[in-house]
């Protein structure tokens, strides 16, 4: 199915996947609702397909969803600005990590 587990940090999951949003074809929103997790702090490559994908369904899902910009990254630096500065926002909280950190 594309999908593979792996221990995080601190005890925080991390998946690998091979689709465009990391709620296909896994329970991830099963695993997330059952451990009353309602906000995804989001990372990846492909900020304009992969990370955008993944917190739209995100949202549809009632998740709030923060993106940390810098640790995000796209094929080019203008796909990625677009992404970052003009779609992402309008479902997520686009953020820095300084700024995560602080809230953690």
């Amino acid at each position: 199915n594309g999908w593979q587990a792996s221990s995080g940090i601190s005890g925080r999951l991390g998946l690998e996947y091979a689709r465009m949003s990391s709620f296909h074809a896994f329970p991830l929103d099963t695993l997330l609702k059952s451990n009353g997790i309602n906000a995804l702090i989001c990372a990846g490559y492909s900020t304009h397909n992969v990370v955008e994908a993944t917190v739209r369904q995100a949202v549809d899902l009632d998740y709030a969803c923060y993106v940390i910009s810098e640790t995000c990254a796209a094929v080019s630096k203008i796909l990625h600005a677009t992404a970052i500065n003009h779609s992402l926002p309008e479902y997520a909280q686009v953020t820095d990590i300084e700024s995560v950190a602080a809230a953690l």
